[in-house]
């Protein structure tokens, strides 16, 4: 079966076809760029300079993982209320129907 151009050989609906999966993994090279040395150096200020009474590395770290948070909860979530739409049911509910653990 083909759906929009990607052969699917055996899977079903939905698994894996998604965009979900694509935007987790930006995620997760957004958050290696953002966490690597590089990077967090710009914001090493040292003890002088405050930003909202905290030194600037800080307000980053806590920023930047914030934003990353918000992220991934906007990635699985589009992605379940997609899955939603289209009827599926949730993750895990066909095992809990079928018994298995």
């Amino acid at each position: 079966m083909v759906k929009h151009g990607i052969e699917s050989a055996g899977r079903r609906p939905g698994r894996g076809t998604g965009r979900a999966g694509e935007r987790l993994v930006g995620v997760f090279f957004l958050g290696v760029v953002l966490f690597s040395p590089l990077v967090m150096g710009i914001f090493d200020r040292g003890a002088g300079s405050l930003v909202f009474g905290i030194p600037p590395l800080y307000a980053f770290l806590l920023g930047a993982w914030a934003l990353l948070i918000a992220l991934i909860a906007f990635s699985t979530r589009s992605a379940s209320e997609a899955r939603r739409r289209r009827g599926e049911p949730a993750e895990g509910s066909r095992a809990l129907r079928e018994g298995r653990d």
